[in-house]
């Protein structure tokens, strides 16, 4: 029987950048946090795992706000007949 292995797929700081819509400064600020994992290969190289991006996004939804209806004032007006 064999077992299956997930390919594990690693993008590189610009492309997580580009996907989350922020610059390199602020994606490498979410790094050094802790935020966000990232995989240093070798001396130089910094890739992310794009399932651990998922995540992230996941992680960081917003529920959308429910908009309650306005209420209108009601002042009384003294002989103000109410209906």
């Amino acid at each position: 029987m064999r077992e299956e292995t997930t390919k594990m797929s690693y993008i590189t700081r610009q492309q997580a950048a580009e996907l989350l819509g922020v610059s390199l400064r602020t994606l490498d600020g979410m790094i050094q946090r802790g935020s966000l994992p990232a995989y240093k290969i070798g001396s130089k190289l910094v890739r992310l795992k794009d399932s651990d991006l998922e995540e992230y996004v996941e992680a960081h939804r917003v529920a959308p706000e429910i908009k309650k209806p306005k209420q209108r004032k009601c002042t009384y007006v003294p002989g103000m007949k109410v209906v």
